[in-house]
């Protein structure tokens, strides 16, 4: 889905299709690295009907994997040479790991979030990788 929607508006940005490659690219390593480190915190034990990498190859192995994949996606958003880019990587980074926090403090302290505040936290976890 995420790559249909970046060819659809590429559409009208015409963006250089190897450009394009590396974006789809980083967004989808930002997306596996993330779901990585949410299923360690959340505890899961199944993704897509499937055992979750930390069951399989142990938290510390998973951890450093997704933490690699971060820094391998930074180091191609660097590569774009577009200060842009980078700027709104690192800002949907920080966004990923604040609506992540506030998604742990609202599970741990069973505190119930505002309709705003949830609506907040989905679009801080999700909304910069869709």
């Amino acid at each position: 889905v995420r790559g249909a929607l970046i060819d659809a508006f590429n559409v009208w940005l015409k963006i250089p299709p190897e450009k394009v490659t590396q974006i789809k690219s980083i967004i989808s390593r930002l997306h596996n690295a993330s779901l990585l480190v949410d299923d360690i915190e959340d505890g899961s034990q199944l993704r897509r009907g499937k055992p979750v990498a930390h069951a399989i190859f142990g938290v510390p192995y998973t951890l450093n994997a997704a933490n690699y994949a971060y820094f391998v996606a930074l180091e191609e958003c660097h590569r774009l040479g577009s200060p842009e880019a980078l700027s709104v990587f690192v800002e949907e980074l920080l966004n990923l790991h604040r609506g992540q926090g506030q998604d742990i403090v609202w599970r741990d302290t069973q505190k119930v979030p505002s309709e705003k505040e949830y609506y907040s936290m989905v679009l801080d976890k999700t909304g910069g990788l869709f």
